[in-house]
């Protein structure tokens, strides 16, 4: 590859600087300026990382932060679609009750008092168990495999009656004799042949009933939506033009 000018003056502008000494050949030149050309390189890479990391960290708008919002950190190409309210599910706000069991094949109760219109309730194994069955207010809800270490676990959302009602959670683990997987479902047939065969064994296990709501609408929060994959900015102002929640960073 041919030294170019500008490698040629940085050659230069060394030797006359007292950086080289010594008889100079066309091999040593061709050396010293492919030795240029890997720190120009290198330079380069740092800078296109840094820039890269600078762009990753400015935002056209405030980006929230915590379980209900994914924020993009740079400006993506085009105008973002600008949407009046979050977009996504529910999100768990607070936790209202949580009971934490050590015997299996036995049911237990857990009771609470809605203050919410959204509850979600989880069953989770920790200890031995190969399934579990859930009730609401004596209505099965769920049943099927839990694994210990909540990989997999009954999920419920949904409650009837108004709030300030009292609830009651009824769960059980089961094991089966012969250790045949149990699939991630069964229906109350399956789970009454279950329960009906059960005994009393040591497994811990747990029941925890959440309030769940909406996200807090922020203006000028980027949020990704879960649906699309796409990034959408929120507008969270009246037809007057006046914020239905305070902007984020405001006081």
């Amino acid at each position: 590859m041919a030294i170019t000018e500008s490698e040629l003056r940085e050659i230069l502008d060394r030797d006359d600087g007292g950086g080289h000494a010594g008889t100079v050949t066309l091999a040593g030149v061709h050396r010293r300026a492919r030795a240029i050309r890997r720190r120009r390189a290198a330079a380069a890479v740092a800078a296109a990382g840094l820039a890269g990391a600078l762009a990753f960290g400015l935002t056209g708008g405030d980006t929230a932060t915590g379980r209900e919002w994914t924020g993009l950190m740079a400006q993506p190409p085009g105008a973002l679609k600008i949407v009046k309210a979050p977009v996504g599910g529910l999100n768990v706000h607070e936790r209202l009750e949580a009971m934490t069991y050590r015997r299996g094949g036995v049911r237990e109760e857990l009771t609470f008092t809605r203050t919410t219109p959204h509850i979600q309730v989880t069953l989770r194994c920790h200890g031995p168990a190969d399934a579990a069955a859930l009730w609401v207010d004596g209505h099965l809800v769920r049943a099927g495999a839990c694994t210990p270490g909540g990989t997999v676990h009954l999920l419920w959302q949904g409650l009837r009656g108004e709030v300030g009602s009292r609830h009651t959670v009824t769960g059980i683990v089961l094991r089966t004799r012969d250790d045949t997987p149990v699939p991630r479902s069964i229906d109350a047939a399956t789970a009454g042949r279950l329960i009906a065969d059960q005994w009393p064994f040591d497994s811990e296990w747990s029941i925890r009933v959440e309030r769940l709501a909406e996200p807090e609408c922020r203006d000028r929060v980027r949020q990704l939506d879960p649906r699309t994959g796409e990034m959408v900015q929120l507008s969270c102002a009246d037809d007057g033009g006046t914020p239905s929640k305070p902007a984020l960073g405001s006081s």
